[in-house]
């Protein structure tokens, strides 16, 4: 498994519950925005679309998630499936604490609020945004 899933399984595990598609995906992008990721270049790309960032391999890596049981087949809610979990648990806990931290911050600094759309919208309409290169 990349780490890229490792770090998707580990994003879902730590959030706790079902995450709407563009929560998740938001959060996945501040993911690679605002942490060390940015630097990964083996991390997923964005790029702007209608409702926020996308990522055309993000979405790949959700689908074969899903196809091998990791997550929910429901295109409704991105969540972990029960059966899965404790496989999940150790899938996550290879990755490095970098990314681990990465994943905690995020979540503790816009788990709460990512919600809003003006906070993306922001996001993108920042000056050199669309492009993710550093």
């Amino acid at each position: 498994m990349l780490i890229r899933q490792k770090t998707v399984l580990s994003l879902l595990k730590r959030a706790g519950k079902p995450l709407p598609p563009m929560v998740f995906v938001k959060l996945i992008f501040l993911l690679r925005r605002e942490t060390g990721l940015k630097k990964e270049p083996s991390f997923y790309d964005f790029v702007p679309y209608n409702y926020g960032p996308f990522s055309f391999m993000l979405y790949w890596d959700l689908g074969s998630l899903r196809q091998n049981g990791y997550v929910t087949p429901e295109k409704d809610r991105v969540a972990l499936c029960e059966h899965t979990l404790e496989l999940t648990e150790k899938e996550a806990a290879q990755l490095s604490k970098s990314i681990q931290d990465a994943v905690a911050e995020v979540l503790s600094r816009y788990g709460g609020w990512i919600r809003a759309p003006w906070f993306v919208a922001s996001i993108l309409a920042t000056p050199g945004s669309r492009s993710t290169a550093s």
